[in-house]
């Protein structure tokens, strides 16, 4: 057995048939299924049931799945920490944004990573919010920077920096004109003033989603959606267009040009406030790029929400 074998079965599993997993690994389907049945043979029990085109793991192939993911995963550990050892300043990040964090990130800091890290190859994944703790834990990636509800103890966190989740407003709207001026950043508004408001939502499963579902329950506001949409960037761009209210981060707005900026207002006097990490596994070797790249995401929300 080896590290390739693991692999493989590992890849059957997660895609559930012969076809999407061969490809994903690059080799022919004749080879996985050759492969699969020499396996098993070898192992002397069947690790899937075969239901159609599916391949459905048994309890056998359950623990296989478990070690062989913890064998790959201490593997990638060792690669890292040898490689940090032998000062090559080689390796992988592999690291993940939530939707729209990455489409202004990655531009800002990789370019100067690169440069820094030359020989560190950088693979980036932009999925829902809700799914990078997962895959921290399953050890797809090495990396995550999203903004922190929850905490797990079994990862660990880095602050990089402590944002405003703000009211958007249709540009010329009436309410505009009653906003406060306070000690926050922005205008603030009383969300009771926006209660019977058409308000533009996120689907399930991102973290902006469960966050904006608690200021209306905390405030006792049912509100009336008119919209709802996966990415937080068409959602300022709905806004703009005058199609209701919603809220978001306010790194998604200042990093927009200035004449497509939405109007920003603080959630109340006091503001709602929402903290973005970047979180790795706690029981994970932390190589030299990583702590670099960390401190360059953090300078990076450093320089633009105080500019």
């Amino acid at each position: 057995m080896d590290f390739r074998d693991l692999n493989y079965v590992i890849a059957l599993a997660r895609y559930g048939t012969i076809v999407t997993a061969a490809k994903s690994l690059y080799i022919s389907q004749p080879s996985l299924t050759k492969f699969l049945q020499n396996l098993e043979h070898d192992v002397g029990v069947p690790l899937f049931n075969r239901v159609g085109k599916q391949y459905q793991l048994t309890y056998a192939g359950k623990r296989y799945v478990e070690k062989a993911e913890r064998i790959l995963d201490l593997k990638r550990q060792l690669d890292r920490e040898m490689a940090e050892i032998a000062r090559e300043d080689q390796g992988l990040l592999r690291v993940a944004f939530p939707l729209v964090r990455g489409s202004y990130i990655l531009p800002n800091v990789l370019p100067a990573f690169h440069q820094l890290h030359p020989h560190v190859r950088v693979e980036v994944q932009e999925m829902d919010s809700s799914r990078l703790q997962s895959m921290l834990l399953q050890g797809d990636i090495d990396l995550a920077i999203f903004s922190q509800r929850e905490i797990d103890s079994r990862l660990h966190y880095e602050p990089i920096a402590e944002e405003e989740y703000v009211l958007i407003l249709p540009p010329g709207h009436p309410l505009i004109q009653t906003a406060h001026r306070g000690k926050q950043k922005y205008p603030w508004i009383d969300l009771a003033s926006v209660a019977n408001e058409d308000f533009i939502m996120l689907e399930g499963g991102q973290r902006s989603k469960a966050f904006m579902e608690k200021i209306f329950h905390d405030n006792k506001i049912e509100p009336r959606v008119v919209l709802t949409l996966r990415n937080n960037s068409t959602v300022i761009q709905m806004v703009n267009a005058g199609y209701g209210f919603s809220f978001v981060l306010e790194s998604h707005i200042l990093n927009l040009p200035k004449n497509k900026r939405p109007r920003c207002f603080s959630i109340g006097e006091e503001g709602v406030r929402m903290k973005c990490v970047a979180a790795c596994r706690a029981d994970s070797f932390h190589p030299r790029y990583e702590q670099d790249f960390i401190r360059m995401v953090r300078d990076f929300y450093e320089n633009m929400l105080h500019a």
